[in-house]
């Protein structure tokens, strides 16, 4: 076939980048012709992978079979583009070559992956072509970008338009309640990791390290050469609070100033130097550190081989479908992983992942007394830290390889490929069992009775598709809820009101489109007062008599799903239906719901906070100020969880059902 792919590529760092490189480089290895459209040629020095001489057969190989990848790239940003106000126009130039791309060699299929620009730039491509377009999403387009209701409103478009939508399929029913075609949506496939991910990597040698590190200030280089003798602590991938990079420092530097000697390798990017350095600097490993560029895909094994052991420290991570694959690639080399909690609980192969064991574990990076005692561990004794990496290696060999993800990429590109959706042709009782798993264990006997009435009385409906989506789960809440009591019939209710936050829905007003002023400013208490609060997006108030939540709101789902878990408890609940429909519940207390009643959007945040303080029958030690303050942290939470938006003027709010 002939694939138009739009999206990251080499030399872009990350995750992404990675996927779509192996995708391309292993459907040219089966035959087929792959043309990458990219502006990775433009990308930002913080996050550029630097490529040597000899990478260039790697980014556009050709196999003898016929198959090849060819890089297009657009022309970089110069005075030829510059308009006012100034941009660099990455969609328009992305869709632009990729229309001549496909025109020119009649391309049977455009991808594009990650939303923007590549999506975007695909869709109208594919669209002006007549080609047929496959979107795929990662995590930060779809849990941070979409959740900008004018970048939701113009995803969701090209979502609707596309022939197929790649995702999980526990996101599945997201896009449905987009208004995704239930046929377009398609599993995405399984990451394999490429061959080259081997014990039996050639590591790093002291000279190649020495080499990549010289592009650092004098100043900032150790002041000896890299001894491949000594234990070496690794780090790789974007640095950042939330990836560990400097509670793993702060730990270093703990075990240094102990007395320890090792050495600190970290392929951070040159962009991120003078932060990391710094870090480094003040925490006293200047003179053991080696701070790398970021290295091709290809060369991430030898990497990782160059280690004793390899941190991987993501924690309290903004965006929770985030699924990085550093964690398998360390594991796949063979080298020790020292883990978070965070993405310990993501791993497939977790139950075989034990502390001391197969990974060392380090439940919150936060407390780097624990991180730097479990670094001591590799530090003291490498022979045990290298036999830690062995067995973690064991724990992967079931794992899918690079010939399974491109086996489903082929399947993708040639039509097929796997259903995101839960299908039955069972009975009603099996789908719903699907739909809802809590149905069947906390209803008991009952549950099979209920679904035969409810097939009495939807059967028309039931009969119209095999496919197991939330409208089916609704329906049958919306049955069941009037014939329960107690616990159970909060549990209904609770799940129906979840599925309404999952779907958009024409039937009811529209929210009106309003600049949210504040963008990426913090809301001070000063700042907010002057502005207008509004609630942003749809939100739902359901009071329950019952606290349903250790059973529907556990992350990984409930311990023991029992009804007796069940506590009589009064408990109010906001479900808000947010542009990029990602779960958003909130429990509410009175004040916090008080708030949420008065942003309207018609008061400024300091009047109506004064307001709300002033008609309160505060006891006589109350202090007003603090109350206020209280009430405009209040806000504050309300807008990092995205329910409210703050404008420079009165706008009308989005409602409060």
């Amino acid at each position: 076939m002939r694939i138009c792919i739009v999206g990251k590529y080499p030399p872009i760092e990350g995750g992404v980048s990675a996927q779509t490189y192996w995708a391309a480089r292993g459907l040219a290895e089966r035959g087929h012709e792959v043309f990458v459209v990219t502006n990775a040629a433009e990308v930002e020095e913080t996050f550029r992978i630097r490529l040597e001489p000899g990478d260039e057969e790697f980014l556009a190989p050709a196999f003898r079979n016929g198959g090849a990848v060819r890089v297009f790239r657009p022309e970089h940003y110069g005075r030829r583009m510059t308009h006012i106000p100034r941009s660099n126009p990455f969609v328009s130039k992305l869709a632009g070559l990729a229309v001549q791309v496909v025109r020119a060699f009649d391309c049977e299929v455009v991808v594009g992956s990650y939303y923007e620009p590549y999506g975007m730039a695909a869709s109208l491509a594919a669209s002006w072509t007549g080609t047929r377009l496959l979107l795929e999403h990662a995590g930060s387009d779809l849990d941070r970008l979409m959740r900008l209701p004018e970048l939701a409103a113009v995803y969701k478009q090209i979502l609707r338009s596309a022939d197929g939508v790649i995702t999980r399929p526990r996101l599945a029913w997201r896009f449905l309640g987009m208004g995704v075609r239930p046929e377009a949506l398609v599993m995405g496939p399984p990451y394999g990791m490429p061959a080259s991910f081997t014990p039996d990597a050639v590591p790093l040698g002291p000279d190649d390290i020495d080499r990549l590190a010289s592009g650092l200030p004098e100043a900032a280089r150790p002041g000896r050469a890299f001894d491949p003798q000594l234990p070496t602590i690794g780090m790789y991938g974007k640095p950042g609070p939330s990836k560990g990079t400097y509670d793993l420092i702060a730990a270093l530097g703990m075990l240094r100033a102990d007395g320890c000697d090792f050495n600190f390798l970290s392929m951070s990017g040159s962009g991120s130097m003078s932060h990391v350095g710094r870090a480094v600097n003040e925490s006293g490993l200047d003179d053991r550190t080696w701070l790398l560029p970021f290295l091709p895909h290809w060369r991430v094994p030898s990497f990782i081989r160059a280690c004793t052991a390899v941190c991987f420290l993501e924690r309290d991570f903004p965006v929770t479908i985030h699924g990085p694959v550093v964690a398998r690639e360390v594991l796949t080399c063979g080298t020790c992983l020292v883990l978070s909690g965070e993405i310990h609980a993501k791993q497939r192969n977790k139950e075989e992942l034990v502390d001391g064991h197969s990974v060392l574990l380090v439940p919150d990076p936060k407390d780097r007394e624990t991180l730097a005692k479990q670094l001591r561990a590799v530090v003291d004794d490498p022979a045990n830290a290298a036999e830690i990496g062995a067995r973690g290696h064991l724990t992967t060999t079931d794992f899918p390889g690079l010939d399974d993800y491109v086996d489903a990429w082929e399947e993708l590109v040639t039509g097929g490929g796997q259903s995101g959706l839960g299908r039955s042709d069972g009975s009603v009782a099996e789908r719903l069992d699907v739909a809802l798993p809590w149905a069947a264990t906390l209803l008991g006997e009952e549950f099979s009775k209920l679904a035969e009435a409810f097939a009495n009385a939807d059967g028309g409906a039931l009969a119209a598709s095999e496919v197991v989506d939330p409208a089916l789960a609704a329906r049958f809440c919306d049955f069941i809820v009037a014939g329960l009591t107690d616990g159970l019939r909060d549990v209904a209710r609770y799940e129906r009101a979840r599925l309404w936050a999952m779907r958009d829905d024409d039937t009811e007003p529209s929210v009106q489109p309003v600049s949210n002023v504040l963008g990426g400013q913090e809301p001070t208490s000063a700042v907010m007062r002057g502005l207008y609060p509004y609630r942003s997006v749809p939100i739902r108030v359901e009071r329950f008599d019952y606290d349903v939540t250790p059973v529907l709101c556990m992350t990984d789902g409930p311990e023991v799903l029992d009804a007796a878990a069940l506590v009589r408890q009064p408990t109010v609940v906001g479900f808000a239906r947010m542009p990029n429909l990602s779960p958003t519940e909130l429990r509410l207390n009175d004040a916090t719901l008080a708030l949420l009643q008065r942003c309207t959007g018609g008061t400024p945040a300091g009047t109506l906070v004064a307001e709300i303080v002033a008609g309160l029958t505060a006891s006589a030690t109350a202090d007003p100020a603090a109350m206020e303050e209280q009430a405009l942290s209040i806000l504050a939470s309300l807008y990092a969880a995205g329910v409210i938006g703050f404008a420079d003027t009165a706008v009308p709010a989005a409602p409060l059902v």
